[in-house]
């Protein structure tokens, strides 16, 4: 439970994963469990809250591993839904770049093109270089590294 906390958490953070999509997790753990802890409770309570009250919930349900060792995870995970929507791209590419920053630029050589997504889209959409499609297309590929990893 708790590794499926931080992986939710990343992908919240990432735009793969959807608010309601935490709660109804946090619902069915309540009814797996014989006593579920308060914190767990709480987050299945928070339909309605900001969801970086939600990502703190989850944290505090998390082990705590750095949030680059829980992406390759992450990405293994919801590839296929970004496969299936182009449009999460930009909050993927965002999400990234703010995972890089956190981690003081210190990224793994596997990692390291999460710098480039989000200027990649801002150049696009700004019509600098590049399009939209060229930038999706790179991403996917990327995130795509890590779908069938074990």
């Amino acid at each position: 439970m708790h590794e499926e906390a931080e992986i939710l958490a990343v992908g919240l953070r990432l735009g793969l994963v959807q608010q309601l999509e935490v709660i109804a997790w946090a619902d069915k753990q309540i009814l797996d469990q014989d006593d579920p802890s308060i914190e767990l409770i709480d987050l299945a309570s928070m339909r309605e809250a900001h969801a970086l009250d939600v990502l703190g919930k989850l944290r505090e349900l998390s082990p705590g591993r750095p949030v680059l060792e829980v992406l390759p995870a992450v990405l293994n995970r919801f590839t296929e839904r970004l496969r299936e929507d182009p449009t999460l791209g930009p909050s993927v590419a965002k999400g990234l770049w703010d995972i890089a920053v956190e981690a003081n630029y210190q990224v793994p050589e596997e990692l390291s093109p999460i710098f480039g997504f989000d200027e990649d889209y801002w150049l696009a959409q700004s019509g600098a270089y590049g399009t939209d499609a060229d930038v999706y297309a790179n991403l996917l590929t990327f995130c795509e590294r890590f779908e069938h990893a074990v």
